[in-house]
């Protein structure tokens, strides 16, 4: 339900939630036991993102994460994938064709010299 997927995302995020874009995907369901994908992401980000969007006459219907699309790009039922840019980094484990542990660490450049 709505209310467990909240309650657990608000221990796990390190954001508060009204903080957060929240979209979350049952990935197993059996028994009493559900397995869910929730992706949060910082309102400001997505706010800033959809208004240059729409200021250059776009109007997305979806998004999609950039962890998200590396995993599928891989399309490897077990992997790690890390992705180095210039000002983060992105790791992503894949079990079983789900991407289990996904997270994007920033820095800045000048901090790694």
């Amino acid at each position: 339900t709505r209310e467990a997927v909240l309650e657990a995302a608000r221990d796990k995020m390190p954001l508060s939630m009204d903080e957060l874009y929240l979209s979350w995907q049952t990935i197993t369901a059996g028994g009493e036991a559900q397995q869910v994908l929730v992706v949060g992401v910082p309102r400001d980000v997505i706010d800033a993102e959809m208004q240059a969007l729409r200021a250059a006459g776009i109007n997305p219907r979806t998004l999609d994460l950039k962890t998200i699309a590396l995993a599928r790009a891989v399309n490897k039922e077990q992997a790690l994938i890390l992705n180095i840019e210039p000002s983060s980094f992105d790791i992503i484990i894949v079990v079983n064709g789900i991407p289990e542990v996904m997270r994007t660490v920033a820095w800045q450049q000048d901090s790694l010299t």
